[in-house]
Protein backbone atom coordinates (compact mmCIF):
# COMPACT_ATOMS: atom_id res chain seq x y z
CA UNK A 1 0.00 0.00 0.00
CA UNK A 2 2.62 2.19 1.12
CA UNK A 3 6.57 2.79 1.14
CA UNK A 4 8.70 4.70 2.70
CA UNK A 5 12.06 5.55 1.41
CA UNK A 6 14.72 6.68 4.10
CA UNK A 7 17.66 7.44 1.62
CA UNK A 8 19.16 3.69 2.35
CA UNK A 9 16.24 1.40 2.18
CA UNK A 10 12.90 1.18 1.05
CA UNK A 11 10.44 -0.79 3.65
CA UNK A 12 6.84 -1.22 3.93
CA UNK A 13 4.76 -1.63 7.16
CA UNK A 14 4.41 -5.14 6.00
CA UNK A 15 8.12 -5.71 6.80
CA UNK A 16 7.49 -5.17 10.08
CA UNK A 17 4.88 -8.06 10.48
CA UNK A 18 1.80 -4.87 10.31
CA UNK A 19 -0.92 -4.42 8.10
CA UNK A 20 -2.70 -1.06 6.70
CA UNK A 21 -6.14 -0.78 7.01
CA UNK A 22 -8.16 1.05 5.05
CA UNK A 23 -9.31 3.97 7.34
CA UNK A 24 -6.53 6.96 6.82
CA UNK A 25 -6.39 10.51 6.12
CA UNK A 26 -5.09 11.83 2.93
CA UNK A 27 -6.20 15.36 2.73
CA UNK A 28 -5.97 16.47 -1.00
CA UNK A 29 -3.93 19.82 0.16
CA UNK A 30 -1.82 21.33 3.13
CA UNK A 31 -3.66 23.66 5.62
CA UNK A 32 -5.66 26.26 3.86
CA UNK A 33 -4.86 29.82 6.45
CA UNK A 34 -6.93 32.71 5.08
CA UNK A 35 -5.37 35.97 6.10
CA UNK A 36 -8.07 38.98 6.14
CA UNK A 37 -8.71 41.55 7.72
CA UNK A 38 -12.39 43.58 9.30
CA UNK A 39 -12.70 47.23 8.84
CA UNK A 40 -15.10 48.65 10.90
CA UNK A 41 -18.29 50.41 8.80
CA UNK A 42 -17.45 47.88 5.73
CA UNK A 43 -19.53 44.81 5.23
CA UNK A 44 -17.53 41.69 5.06
CA UNK A 45 -13.48 41.36 4.74
CA UNK A 46 -10.76 42.52 3.20
CA UNK A 47 -9.18 39.31 1.78
CA UNK A 48 -4.95 39.38 1.97
CA UNK A 49 -4.51 36.25 0.53
CA UNK A 50 -4.26 32.33 1.33
CA UNK A 51 -1.30 30.90 2.85
CA UNK A 52 -0.62 26.75 2.25
CA UNK A 53 0.71 25.47 4.93
CA UNK A 54 1.56 21.22 6.09
CA UNK A 55 0.25 17.97 5.79
CA UNK A 56 -0.98 16.03 8.21
CA UNK A 57 -1.00 12.46 7.58
CA UNK A 58 -2.19 9.18 9.59
CA UNK A 59 -2.03 5.47 9.02
CA UNK A 60 -3.88 2.67 11.34
CA UNK A 61 -2.19 -0.65 11.30
CA UNK A 62 -2.91 -4.17 12.90
CA UNK A 63 -0.76 -6.65 13.90
CA UNK A 64 -2.26 -10.44 14.75
CA UNK A 65 0.63 -10.90 16.93
CA UNK A 66 -0.74 -13.20 19.94
CA UNK A 67 2.96 -13.64 21.83
CA UNK A 68 3.21 -10.46 23.52
CA UNK A 69 7.35 -9.96 23.39
CA UNK A 70 7.21 -10.94 19.55
CA UNK A 71 5.03 -7.96 19.34
CA UNK A 72 6.85 -5.73 21.57
CA UNK A 73 9.87 -6.69 19.13
CA UNK A 74 7.97 -5.91 15.89
CA UNK A 75 6.49 -2.20 17.67
CA UNK A 76 10.26 -1.69 18.79
CA UNK A 77 11.42 -2.56 15.10
CA UNK A 78 9.14 -0.37 13.02
CA UNK A 79 9.81 2.45 15.53
CA UNK A 80 13.64 2.57 15.09
CA UNK A 81 13.09 2.61 11.22
CA UNK A 82 11.34 6.18 11.61
CA UNK A 83 13.62 7.66 13.91
CA UNK A 84 17.38 8.76 13.23
CA UNK A 85 20.26 8.18 15.13
CA UNK A 86 19.24 10.81 17.57
CA UNK A 87 15.92 9.71 17.81
CA UNK A 88 14.71 12.47 15.90
CA UNK A 89 12.24 11.72 12.67
CA UNK A 90 13.35 10.89 10.03
CA UNK A 91 12.95 12.76 6.63
CA UNK A 92 11.25 10.21 4.55
CA UNK A 93 10.08 9.93 0.95
CA UNK A 94 6.92 8.00 1.14
CA UNK A 95 5.02 6.30 -2.38
CA UNK A 96 1.30 4.81 -2.63
CA UNK A 97 1.15 1.70 -4.71
CA UNK A 98 -0.10 2.37 -7.74
CA UNK A 99 0.67 5.58 -8.13
CA UNK A 100 3.05 7.91 -9.56
CA UNK A 101 3.78 10.47 -7.16
CA UNK A 102 5.64 10.83 -4.05
CA UNK A 103 6.16 13.02 -1.09
CA UNK A 104 8.21 14.01 1.92
CA UNK A 105 6.99 13.83 5.40
CA UNK A 106 8.10 13.01 9.23
CA UNK A 107 6.54 11.15 12.34
CA UNK A 108 4.55 13.33 13.90
CA UNK A 109 4.10 11.98 16.97
CA UNK A 110 5.03 9.18 19.35
CA UNK A 111 4.15 5.21 18.40
CA UNK A 112 2.00 3.57 20.99
CA UNK A 113 0.04 0.40 20.53
CA UNK A 114 -3.66 0.16 21.31
CA UNK A 115 -3.85 -3.25 22.99
CA UNK A 116 -7.45 -2.87 24.65
CA UNK A 117 -8.90 -5.56 21.82
CA UNK A 118 -7.83 -8.84 20.55
CA UNK A 119 -5.99 -7.55 17.66
CA UNK A 120 -3.12 -5.07 17.69
CA UNK A 121 -3.49 -1.69 16.08
CA UNK A 122 -1.04 1.08 16.26
CA UNK A 123 -2.04 4.78 14.52
CA UNK A 124 1.28 6.18 12.80
CA UNK A 125 0.68 10.23 12.52
CA UNK A 126 2.56 11.89 10.03
CA UNK A 127 3.49 15.95 8.91
CA UNK A 128 4.51 16.85 5.11
CA UNK A 129 6.30 20.43 6.01
CA UNK A 130 6.11 20.51 2.18
CA UNK A 131 2.50 19.70 1.20
CA UNK A 132 3.31 18.83 -2.38
CA UNK A 133 3.58 15.80 -4.27
CA UNK A 134 5.73 15.29 -6.88
CA UNK A 135 6.02 13.01 -9.67
CA UNK A 136 9.43 12.21 -12.06
CA UNK A 137 9.81 14.06 -14.89
CA UNK A 138 9.30 11.23 -17.40
CA UNK A 139 6.53 10.10 -15.16
CA UNK A 140 3.47 10.40 -17.75
CA UNK A 141 5.17 9.92 -21.04
CA UNK A 142 3.55 7.36 -22.94
CA UNK A 143 5.48 3.75 -22.89
CA UNK A 144 5.66 3.77 -26.94
CA UNK A 145 6.12 6.99 -28.57
CA UNK A 146 4.19 7.82 -31.74
CA UNK A 147 6.06 8.37 -35.09
CA UNK A 148 7.10 11.99 -35.33
CA UNK A 149 4.25 14.38 -36.82
CA UNK A 150 2.28 10.97 -37.50
CA UNK A 151 -1.17 12.41 -37.60
CA UNK A 152 -1.24 11.96 -33.76
CA UNK A 153 -4.29 13.43 -31.54
CA UNK A 154 -1.50 14.49 -28.63
CA UNK A 155 0.80 17.05 -29.77
CA UNK A 156 3.51 16.89 -27.34
CA UNK A 157 2.32 14.58 -25.19
CA UNK A 158 3.03 12.20 -28.23
CA UNK A 159 6.99 12.68 -27.18
CA UNK A 160 9.13 11.82 -24.20
CA UNK A 161 9.66 15.03 -22.01
CA UNK A 162 13.15 16.30 -22.79
CA UNK A 163 15.90 14.61 -20.04
CA UNK A 164 19.17 16.94 -21.98
CA UNK A 165 20.31 17.85 -25.11
CA UNK A 166 23.73 18.57 -27.28
CA UNK A 167 23.44 22.85 -27.54
CA UNK A 168 25.55 23.24 -30.95
CA UNK A 169 23.38 25.73 -33.15
CA UNK A 170 22.87 29.39 -32.82
CA UNK A 171 18.88 28.68 -32.29
CA UNK A 172 18.04 26.15 -30.37
CA UNK A 173 14.30 25.03 -29.78
CA UNK A 174 13.22 22.64 -27.09
CA UNK A 175 9.75 22.06 -24.68
CA UNK A 176 8.83 20.36 -21.73
CA UNK A 177 5.02 18.62 -20.79
CA UNK A 178 4.32 19.67 -17.30
CA UNK A 179 1.00 17.48 -16.47
CA UNK A 180 -0.23 19.12 -13.27
CA UNK A 181 -2.23 21.75 -13.00
CA UNK A 182 -0.06 23.79 -10.84
CA UNK A 183 3.62 25.63 -11.78
CA UNK A 184 6.61 23.77 -10.94
CA UNK A 185 9.96 24.68 -10.88
CA UNK A 186 13.06 23.51 -12.68
CA UNK A 187 16.52 23.19 -12.90
CA UNK A 188 18.69 24.21 -15.95
CA UNK A 189 22.25 23.02 -15.78
CA UNK A 190 23.91 23.90 -18.68
CA UNK A 191 27.84 22.46 -19.54
CA UNK A 192 30.30 23.78 -21.82
CA UNK A 193 31.17 26.51 -23.51
CA UNK A 194 29.13 29.84 -24.60
CA UNK A 195 29.65 33.32 -25.98
CA UNK A 196 27.06 35.91 -26.31
CA UNK A 197 24.19 33.64 -25.23
CA UNK A 198 20.02 33.75 -23.98
CA UNK A 199 17.43 31.70 -23.33
CA UNK A 200 13.72 32.22 -23.43
CA UNK A 201 10.70 30.84 -21.78
CA UNK A 202 8.44 31.16 -24.90
CA UNK A 203 5.19 30.89 -22.97
CA UNK A 204 6.08 33.72 -20.70
CA UNK A 205 8.40 35.67 -23.00
CA UNK A 206 10.63 35.92 -20.05
CA UNK A 207 14.47 35.74 -20.67
CA UNK A 208 17.53 34.94 -19.13
CA UNK A 209 21.15 36.12 -20.27
CA UNK A 210 23.80 33.29 -19.54
CA UNK A 211 27.41 34.79 -18.91
CA UNK A 212 29.92 33.60 -21.36
CA UNK A 213 31.97 30.48 -20.14
CA UNK A 214 34.28 27.97 -21.74
CA UNK A 215 34.35 24.51 -20.48
CA UNK A 216 32.23 25.47 -17.64
CA UNK A 217 28.90 25.04 -15.54
CA UNK A 218 26.28 27.02 -15.50
CA UNK A 219 23.49 25.98 -12.69
CA UNK A 220 19.94 27.94 -13.12
CA UNK A 221 17.39 27.39 -10.10
CA UNK A 222 14.52 29.06 -10.39
CA UNK A 223 12.64 27.52 -7.48
CA UNK A 224 16.09 29.52 -5.38
CA UNK A 225 16.25 32.45 -7.63
CA UNK A 226 19.59 32.14 -8.08
CA UNK A 227 21.91 31.51 -11.23
CA UNK A 228 25.44 29.93 -10.56
CA UNK A 229 28.99 29.97 -12.94
CA UNK A 230 31.41 26.67 -11.66
CA UNK A 231 29.11 27.11 -8.29
CA UNK A 232 29.75 31.28 -7.60
CA UNK A 233 26.51 33.02 -7.55
CA UNK A 234 25.69 35.76 -9.95
CA UNK A 235 23.76 38.22 -10.52
CA UNK A 236 21.25 37.93 -13.42
CA UNK A 237 20.08 39.78 -16.54
CA UNK A 238 17.11 39.11 -17.05
CA UNK A 239 14.00 37.62 -15.44
CA UNK A 240 13.23 34.05 -13.60
CA UNK A 241 10.18 32.06 -14.67
CA UNK A 242 8.27 28.70 -13.39
CA UNK A 243 6.76 26.04 -15.79
CA UNK A 244 3.63 26.60 -16.11
CA UNK A 245 0.68 23.63 -16.59
CA UNK A 246 0.30 22.24 -19.88
CA UNK A 247 3.49 22.76 -22.57
CA UNK A 248 6.83 24.79 -22.06
CA UNK A 249 8.24 26.06 -24.88
CA UNK A 250 12.10 27.25 -24.65
CA UNK A 251 14.47 29.10 -27.56
CA UNK A 252 18.02 28.81 -26.12
CA UNK A 253 20.16 31.31 -28.95
CA UNK A 254 23.78 31.81 -28.76
CA UNK A 255 26.96 33.32 -30.91
CA UNK A 256 28.73 30.32 -30.48
CA UNK A 257 27.60 27.44 -28.87
CA UNK A 258 29.34 24.23 -27.69
CA UNK A 259 27.12 22.74 -24.50
CA UNK A 260 25.10 20.32 -23.19
CA UNK A 261 21.74 21.09 -21.23
CA UNK A 262 20.13 19.21 -18.67
CA UNK A 263 16.58 19.80 -17.25
CA UNK A 264 15.95 18.77 -13.65
CA UNK A 265 12.59 19.10 -12.54
CA UNK A 266 8.97 16.93 -11.16
CA UNK A 267 5.24 17.72 -11.78
CA UNK A 268 4.17 19.21 -9.06
CA UNK A 269 0.63 18.16 -7.41
CA UNK A 270 -2.00 19.87 -4.22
Amino acid sequence: MISFYDGQQTKRVEDFGFYPMKSHKKPRSGQLEMKQQHVVGRSGDWYFGTEIKSKSYSLDLLAWERDWSKFESMADELNSFFLDAEGKPKLLKVTWENSKRFLFLRLASEITPNVDSVIEKITLNFIAYDPHEYAEATAYDLEKPLKYDDNNLYGAKAYPNTASFKWIYSRHYSAIENYSSLNADIKITIKGTLINATFTHMNSGKKLKIPNISNGTIVVDTEMFNLSINGKDMIIEGDFFKLNPKNNSFLFEAQTANATVTFDWYHKFN
